[in-house]
């Protein structure tokens, strides 16, 4: 469902996914994997691995989503997601 001539460009653009099936198969994998990442960060909230997941699956949902709005939305909380990632490893770095 990707724009080959977007992709350079904007590597998060929206892809219409006409197939029903389709869609309802991302959307079933996209809530697992949230639902795995939350109970992850419920765990360990410090779980630097776990937020860089999460960023990647906001910018996968970011692709499903038409709405501009609701699309900047997602790539604010994967950009968030992504620094706490970077933070949580340099954290972990600066302790070794």
């Amino acid at each position: 469902y990707a724009n080959r001539h977007r992709l350079a460009n904007d590597p998060f653009h929206y892809r219409n996914v006409t197939k029903a099936a389709d869609q309802q198969r991302v959307t079933d994998c996209l809530q697992k994997a949230f639902e795995s990442i939350e109970q992850a960060l419920a765990l360990q909230p410090d779980y630097a691995d776990a937020w860089s997941y999460r960023s990647l699956l906001y910018r996968e949902k970011q692709k499903l989503t038409a709405s501009p709005a609701d699309r900047q939305t997602l790539s604010q909380q994967a950009e968030e997601a992504a620094r706490r990632a970077i933070e949580l490893i340099a954290k972990q770095r600066e302790q070794k």
